[in-house]
């Protein structure tokens, strides 16, 4: 974590200053938040298995997850209003960094997942397999199926332009 935070204080926000022409640290774009969410087929179908990824997310972030339920029925896939459709989290402040850190570092390196950056400047990454994190790679034989996770990172005061210089500076391939 402390990786991470130092370098996004000490050398991005000067490199930053620098590329962008600002007079000040306050015009800056930053990391909002990180957002982890995961909808699955078979919670529809059979909600005890909701479990195992509230455990998933529970053992990759430290924190609770929130369940998600439908907001309106879809027949075409099955939903009526609010039936259990998945879980979501949202990481701030340390756990942000954190997550930051482990997933640079450890994750994104071994596989190819499809990044998209919108206009707003904020990155979306899917990932296909969640156990290819360190800390639930031990425990993939416990878990009944293979499930993926859409990880969102949240960029205030950025547009497109900005926003991919501060994921560069940050090592986030694009």
């Amino acid at each position: 974590m402390k990786n991470s935070y130092f370098w996004y204080k000490n050398i991005v926000t000067f490199d930053l200053i620098y590329k962008l022409n600002l007079k000040n640290s306050f015009g800056l774009p930053k990391i909002e938040n990180i957002c982890l969410n995961s909808c699955l087929q078979s919670i529809v179908e059979n909600p005890k298995t909701l479990l195992y990824s509230l455990l998933a997310f529970k053992i990759l972030t430290l924190q609770t997850p929130t369940v998600c339920k439908a907001n309106k029925s879809l027949s075409f896939f099955n939903l009526r209003k609010g039936m259990i459709m998945g879980v979501k989290i949202i990481l701030r402040k340390n756990y942000m960094y954190h997550f930051l850190c482990l997933l640079t570092l450890f994750v994104l390196p071994v596989f190819k997942s499809i990044f998209f950056v919108s206009h707003t400047g904020c990155l979306s990454i899917g990932v296909a397999n969640i156990f290819s994190f360190p800390q639930l790679h031990f425990f993939q034989n416990k878990f009944f199926k293979i499930f993926g996770c859409n990880i969102n990172i949240n960029i205030l005061k950025g547009n497109s332009s900005f926003s991919k210089l501060l994921l560069t500076g940050l090592q986030l391939p694009l």
